[in-house]
């Protein structure tokens, strides 16, 4: 029997008794043979993968092929059918309730119920791994939203946990390429969010995920004196679903592209509450069906699957040709799954299998056998799971359990249901056959996919399946935790907050001005009204920073009001930017000779503007309203710049 197979079957007491004998004043011994992981996360990944059977069209050979040599969970869920409170959830072991994370925009750092608790990767470096990531992990630093072989947001900066990395890619300092699709430019003529598609001229390696990929490919190839937790996480198939043209050519005509399975009176036996949920990107499903892009979706999303699962096989090429193939954990799962027009839906965020069951494959090293689970598991059974893999103590306070009884024994009785929390306000319960769900208002949905795999039928009223609602409903959190972010802007010496989180204070605001959850926002504009103009001293010369997200094909305009005659006219225009539903940074510098815009960090020269031969004078800044939509923003700050 292999050594690895042996310390699955340990007892626990031994195994932790062997954790000690190998650690001496933190330090491992050099001889230490406990499992590398290869940890893989993918993005917006649903269940069309080829050993799920979600697409029959689904071209995943390279995921498949893991799946032939470990165990498929078949039933598996996301703690939370969003990014951020996802990937907490998976990278603290605890669900959404326990966290209070259950938005994109929180830093689960600020959270004080994870005050003192070790993410994944902090836990396996302070237990003596060499711990490396790089792409998407936690919901921060990472590109892969434009077309441009680098992507993304600028490198988004947010909420990964830094100092728990031996080594990182990108490093937190480092910026991605420029984009090479603007904002509001979109191939598919659907100018909403960041939601578009088409093939790039690109290599697949010069992308986003393939930069992450070379790179963890490096790694390795190289030998290490201890074991290590490398991370990998690859930002498609999240939307805009830009890959090479290669993985476009690979997918079948539109003509014979097979579309979800869906019934018409579907939404018939759903809450309202959750039909509410079908606004914004639900409405998306009309859109498509009028503009008849149905079919030129799904091909967009059929590719970029084909193109994470060539990342995929790109790692297990390196680690099978690497001195590591025999000692490797590999883990590949996804954040959450991913509706294509069931339900009416378009996007996450919903209770529904669509949005929650994600692919996890765990494949132990000298296990070449496949092995299939269908028992509910939880995606925050990850971290037990991998703690008791390589001899590790589990900390206290995971709300997960180990996936270790089951990677023994597919059959094992006695894991708990998987439990999904969205927005802070509702959960749902999976088992190995029924979904419950419970809204905040006390609505519910019941559903039995031994006959209904699709959740067609809600039998939450009928009153024979009461023992089922009374048993699951027992699995739901007794308290879902949120906390209050401070909406306080940066410190930065120099710079004078210019909204207090509160109210409009120090600004004139027309009706179409609000401030909701420390976020001032603009509703689309009707006729007289007013731009959102700060009341200060009039200003020279000045750098304005601040957070923008522009929703519903919003817009942003921002504009230097200065006195013209005996009134106050709006000209001067800074800047004029369509949005993708994200937020960004914004600074606006205006010199003495020219007005310089920067996204994200970097300057934009079309919205650069020169003032060689005339000056400008003192004024107020203003921002107009969105003509449609809605633009919010944040952390407003200035300081003025001398030499007037």
């Amino acid at each position: 029997m292999t050594r690895f197979p042996k310390a699955l079957i340990m007892p626990r007491s031994l195994l932790l008794a062997s954790v000690v004998a190998v650690i001496s004043a933190g330090h491992l011994a050099a001889a230490d043979a406990r499992p590398n992981v290869l940890f893989i996360a993918v993005d917006d990944l649903n269940d069309w993968v080829g050993c799920l059977g979600g697409h029959p069209q689904a071209s995943t050979p390279n995921i498949d092929r893991l799946a032939a040599r470990g165990m498929l969970f078949t039933n598996a869920h996301c703690a939370a059918p969003l990014c951020n409170p996802s990937r907490t959830a998976v990278m603290t072991g605890r669900l959404p309730s326990s966290t209070g994370v259950h938005g994109n925009e929180q830093d689960w750092h600020h959270s004080p119920f994870l005050k003192d608790h070790s993410t994944l990767p902090r836990w396996f470096h302070d237990h003596g791994y060499r711990t490396a990531g790089c792409g998407k992990l936690f919901h921060a630093n990472h590109g892969g939203e434009s077309a441009s072989p680098n992507g993304g947001h600028g490198g988004l900066q947010g909420f990964d946990d830094f100092s728990a990395w031996d080594e990182r890619f990108p490093r937190k300092d480092r910026q991605l390429l420029e984009d090479a699709v603007r904002p509001g430019q979109n191939f598919n003529g659907l100018a909403i969010w960041h939601w578009d598609w088409g093939p790039i001229a690109a290599d697949a390696a010069a992308t986003a995920d393939g930069r992450a990929v070379s790179w963890a490919m490096q790694q390795l190839a190289q030998t290490h004196d201890t074991p290590f937790f490398l991370a990998v996480g690859l930002y498609k198939p999240h939307s805009p679903w830009y890959v090479p043209w290669k993985y476009f050519d690979e997918q079948p005509p539109l003509n014979e592209i097979k579309l979800p399975e869906v019934l018409s009176d579907d939404l018939d036996d759903v809450p309202d509450i959750a039909k509410r949920y079908l606004g914004g990107p639900g409405d998306l499903h009309a859109l498509l069906l009028k503009q008849n892009l149905w079919e030129d979706a799904v091909r967009a999303y059929l590719a970029n699957i084909a193109f994470a699962d060539a990342m995929v096989g790109r790692l297990l090429d390196a680690l099978d040709a690497s001195p590591h193939a025999k000692n490797t954990v590999v883990v590949v799962w996804s954040d959450h799954g991913w509706h294509l027009g069931e339900k009416q839906r378009w996007h996450k965020s919903t209770l529904w299998d669509e949005a929650t069951r994600v692919p996890l494959i765990v494949s132990l090293p000298d296990d070449s056998s496949a092995k299939r689970c269908d028992r509910a598991v939880s995606l925050i059974d990850l971290y037990p799971t991998l703690c008791d893999l390589c001899e590790i103590p589990q900390p206290d306070g995971l709300d997960g359990a180990s996936l270790v009884p089951l990677l023994k024994n597919p059959q094992a009785a006695g894991h708990p249901a998987a439990v999904t929390v969205m927005a802070g306000k509702h959960a749902a319960v999976r088992d190995d056959r029924w979904r419950f769900i419970r809204y905040g208002d006390g609505a519910e949905e019941l559903y039995d996919h031994e006959s209904d795999l699709h959740e067609w039928t809600n039998l939450a009223s009928d009153a024979s399946h009461d023992d089922v609602r009374a048993r699951l409903a027992q699995h739901l959190p007794s308290e879902i935790r949120t906390f209050a972010e401070d909406h306080s802007p940066p410190n930065e010496p120099g710079f004078r907050p210019l909204f207090n989180g509160e109210d409009l204070t120090g600004w004139q605001a027309g009706a179409s001005w609000s401030v909701k959850d420390g976020t001032i926002v603009g509703a689309a504009a009707q006729p007289g009204s007013k731009p959102l103009a700060w009341d200060g001293n009039p200003l020279h010369y000045f750098e304005l920073r601040a957070r923008y997200r522009l929703l519903d094909g919003a817009s942003l305009k921002i504009r230097h009001r200065r006195p013209n005659g005996d009134s106050e006219l709006v000209s001067g225009e800074f800047l004029q930017t369509d949005g993708d539903g994200q937020w960004h940074d914004l600074t606006l510098q205006h010199t003495a000779d020219r007005v310089q815009v920067f996204f994200d960090g970097r300057r934009d020269a079309a919205s650069t503007a020169h003032y060689a031969d005339q000056a400008t004078g003192a004024g107020h800044v203003s921002i107009a309203p969105p003509p449609q939509g809605r633009l919010e923003l944040k952390d407003l700050r200035l300081r003025e710049i001398g030499g007037r």
